[in-house]
């Protein structure tokens, strides 16, 4: 038994059955990333004492547990190091600023997994706050997908999607701002999920709106949609702190796993906003399709659907996101950061940079923007006046080269003929961070070097149960799992 990919139900049943135990489990997770761990660099601080601990904790609980088990029991758990804290553990933010930081608390949202069973490994590398789309940062240095070392793992989850890529997690947790689930989910081979917005809920402090401009969502990543789904179940409960979450318990995501296809009217944009993938990833998108045809859906292959030059989605949500970065930076005050201070020097140039931006925009070109997005939103929300789904690629290239620790990996600066940013413009994910919409990324194959490619799967506002049926549905007729053998 390969014990790095069993998933949740699979786990259930070896522990039902006696075959394993926790304490095995959490061991054989401790081995894979003492293994694979100095190459990928997934993981930036392990909680392996406290793992242990836990695990002796569940076996014994397990020997007199009767009925169904807690939803997570025995699961082992990577965590983005940005605002998914342990408390007692180091927190970097992927800041040298930070890099002494101790959570002085456990984040709701992560405690809440805890409580189901899931058992903590450690936190996962992100990007400096978050702020671009490739996962390194001056204080832990790049991260690789597990596919191709040294080919960059997405980001700013990009610790947590190679984690469970590579077997050293069976879920980790990862958060959106402008495609930080999708990003690494597709760069990785795995399934990330970003719900409607405020479908996870969020207890965001100090600044409770904090998640509105660009609309950042908390999610998760797994190797499969019902392990995905499984962690909404437990993440996706009210919670009395946030703002814009469910104001009743929801329905079980669960339900959505037995949705099919059949049926479904998909729009398929092999382009969107004008950017034209590379002709590998163009190829597995194109197979995608047929799969979707042949599952029954009715797919009609449509140019650019959402009228806008991504130049222009590009302006606004880098107008939005550099005053988010500006006010991540002022609430880190209560943590002693000044950005004009010695301290504040320690920031990488290109989040201060964004920063800097940031402090100097005018409030009234600010709320400008929001209403250039609003006619975003209003184009998107077209498509599916005829379309119950948009599928679209998640990044237009495979590879992604990282570059050296002590420097700052970026992406491309030109796709084909148009002129990008370089630090996530290369991807058609944060699109939808202008709108909300809830948005998987399926795993549609590997490029003839052996990268993952994704697939974005959207569906109209609080459709969140349709996206994830039609992942489920998609993982049976075009399954991935046999990709992760070769990282065995």
């Amino acid at each position: 038994m390969d014990i790095a990919y069993l998933g949740i139900a699979q786990l259930h049943a070896a522990y039902r059955s006696g075959e394993l135990s926790p304490v095995e489990v959490i061991e054989a997770a401790v081995a894979r990333i003492e293994s694979l761990n100095g190459e990928v660099n997934a993981f930036v601080t392990l909680t392996t004492d406290a793992a242990r601990v836990a695990a002796r904790q569940a076996e014994a609980a397990l020997a007199r547990h009767e009925g169904p088990l807690p939803p997570l029991f025995g699961v082992p758990l990577g965590l983005k190091d940005l605002s998914d804290s342990l408390q007692g553990v180091r927190n970097t933010y992927g800041s040298r600023a930070f890099a002494d930081h101790i959570a002085p608390g456990t984040a709701k949202h992560v405690q809440r997994l805890l409580d189901a069973g899931a058992i903590a490994l450690g936190m996962t590398n992100t990007s400096e706050f978050g702020h671009k789309n490739t996962t390194d940062n001056l204080v832990f240095g790049p991260t690789s997908t597990p596919f191709f070392i040294g080919s960059s793992s997405g980001g700013s989850s990009g610790g947590s999607a190679a984690a469970v890529a590579a077997g050293m997690a069976c879920v980790a947790t990862a958060s959106d701002g402008g495609g930080s689930i999708r990003v690494p989910a597709a760069a990785c081979g795995v399934f990330g999920f970003k719900p409607t917005f405020g479908g996870v809920p969020w207890a965001g402090r100090p600044n409770a709106f904090g998640a509105l401009a660009p609309f950042t969502h908390k999610g998760p990543l797994a190797r499969s949609v019902a392990d995905a789904v499984a962690m909404m179940d437990v993440m996706g409960q009210p919670m009395r702190q946030d703002l814009f979450g469910p104001s009743g318990p929801i329905r079980p995501y669960g339900d959505a796993l037995s949705a099919s296809l059949r049926n479904l009217k998909v729009a398929y944009a092999p382009t969107l906003c004008g950017l034209k993938p590379a002709p590998e990833v163009a190829a597995r998108m194109a197979e995608a399709a047929r799969a979707l045809a042949a599952a029954g859906a009715h797919v009609t292959e449509l140019s650019d659907p959402v009228p806008i030059h991504y130049a222009e989605v590009e302006r606004i949500w880098q107008g939005l996101y550099v005053v988010f970065a500006a006010d991540t930076v002022a609430g880190m005050r209560k943590h002693g950061l000044e950005f004009d201070s010695p301290r504040g020097s320690l920031l990488s140039d290109s989040f201060r940079d964004l920063v800097e931006r940031g402090r100097r925009m005018l409030a009234i070109d600010h709320a400008a923007l929001n209403h250039e997005r609003t006619a975003v939103l209003d184009l998107v929300d077209a498509v599916f006046e005829d379309y119950d789904l948009l599928v679209t690629p998640t990044n237009v290239v495979a590879y992604l080269p990282n570059a050296p620790a002590g420097t700052e990996t970026f992406g491309p600066s030109r796709v084909g003929e148009l002129a990008v940013d370089s630090t996530m413009g290369w991807s058609l994910a944060y699109l939808f961070n202008l709108t909300g919409h809830p948005v998987a990324s399926v795993p549609v194959g590997l490029s003839p070097e052996g990268l993952p490619v994704g697939m974005q799967i959207v569906g109209p506002r609080r459709a969140d149960h349709q996206v994830l049926g039609a992942s489920a549905d998609f993982e049976r007729v075009m399954p991935w799992a046999d990709t992760y053998r070769r990282l065995q």
